[in-house]
């Protein structure tokens, strides 16, 4: 899969994500904080985590799978982390 331009981004409620072709940067706009996603490949499996949250990490069979299950995964976790 060719590598994303660093530059390319999409927003989605709230959060920014940057992506590259190994790394996630997730800023949340209203917190103005940054979360970092590594997602690497391994044994046909895309694999990712955020470094700043644990527990947030996700398995899925495409990239694209991967990044969306993080997004949810990201979202449920620090609204989890407000109340």
């Amino acid at each position: 899969m060719p590598a994303q331009n660093p530059a390319s981004s999409k927003s989605q409620q709230g959060l920014q994500f940057t992506l590259n072709a190994k790394m996630i940067c997730i800023s949340e706009a209203k917190m103005n904080k940054t979360y970092t996603a590594v997602v690497k490949q391994e044994d046909g499996w895309w694999l990712g985590w955020v470094e700043e949250v644990p527990g947030v990490n996700c398995q899925e069979k495409t990239r694209k799978e991967l990044i969306e299950t993080l997004k949810v995964t990201l979202r449920e976790a620090l609204e989890f982390q407000s109340q």
